[in-house]
């Protein structure tokens, strides 16, 4: 595939706290993430901007859950995927534990 260049800015981007009284805190983020990716003299425009939520229990288990558009930058190896829908990230090893909907091979779009 060659090099490829990722350029991501958040606007308005934003973190709400929740702590319950079992110890489990709740952060939900929100805003807008736009991702900009060059490769093969291509670049497209993807809005990423979720939401998501990163949840944090009193037992040592930690959540990630994204919706709408996730960007998902995988091993080079690997490649880079857009994700439509409900994404369960595994935070042990930060790989895509489970997702619906749709996803888009965004190194294909650039080749």
């Amino acid at each position: 595939m060659g090099t490829i260049v990722a350029h991501i800015s958040v606007d308005r981007e934003y973190i709400k706290t929740y702590t319950f009284s079992n110890g489990t805190t709740k952060y939900e983020v929100n805003g807008t993430q736009t991702d900009t990716i060059t490769g093969n003299g291509k670049t497209i425009t993807i809005n990423a901007s979720g939401p998501g939520s990163i949840t944090f229990f009193p037992d040592g288990n930690v959540a990630e859950v994204l919706e709408g558009h996730t960007i998902y930058f995988n091993t080079p190896d690997k490649g880079i995927f857009l994700f439509d829908g409900l994404v369960v990230v595994d935070t042990s090893n930060g790989t895509i534990a489970s997702h619906n909907g749709h996803v888009t091979d965004v190194c294909a779009l650039l080749r």
